[in-house]
């Protein structure tokens, strides 16, 4: 689901509960990941934050779900996490404090009621069908939050007014 906020894209999710985590989700492959550290763009910096919200959102997604952080089944998801913020970062100090300010961008897209329907509706799909595909993932969001006229009721509720 993060991943999709922030613009990325997903081959294919999967659900395989165990006891240290609730599922699987595999990304496209990283390309070129050397760039981040001398391609200082506004477009290469989003590409970096996407990838480290799309590794970090099991982990919120889940600890949502559970009510608590499972941190043994995300080993791997910070791991990558933490790889990216060091390629793109000027040492382990600022990739500390970026990782830190994308874990509470992560867990604010779960917090968020519109993107946890929609991470609802994926949960409720994979549950009928085990895997789905990036494609199947995106048209469950887009219907989703499309299709629910409480979400939109939501939205708005929660949106602040403006004098």
């Amino acid at each position: 689901m993060a991943t999709h906020v922030m613009g990325g894209a997903t081959r294919s999710v999967t659900i395989d509960a165990a006891e240290d985590y609730l599922g699987l989700h595999r990304r496209y492959a990283l390309r070129e990941t050397a760039s981040f550290e001398w391609d200082d763009s506004c477009r290469n910096r989003r590409r970096l934050e996407r990838l480290i919200v799309g590794a970090l959102g099991g982990c919120a997604a889940e600890a949502r779900f559970r009510g608590r952080h499972v941190w043994r089944g995300s080993t791997h998801d910070w791991s990558i996490a933490t790889g990216l913020a060091l390629h793109g970062t000027g040492g382990p100090e600022e990739a500390s404090a970026y990782l830190e300010w994308l874990w509470l961008r992560t867990r604010g897209i779960f917090a968020s009621s519109v993107w946890w329907w929609a991470t609802s509706c994926v949960a409720d799909q994979l549950l009928d069908h085990h895997t789905l595909d990036g494609s199947q993932v995106k048209t469950t969001i887009v219907t989703a939050i499309r299709e629910d006229p409480a979400v939109h009721t939501r939205v708005i509720a929660s949106e602040p007014t403006r004098t």
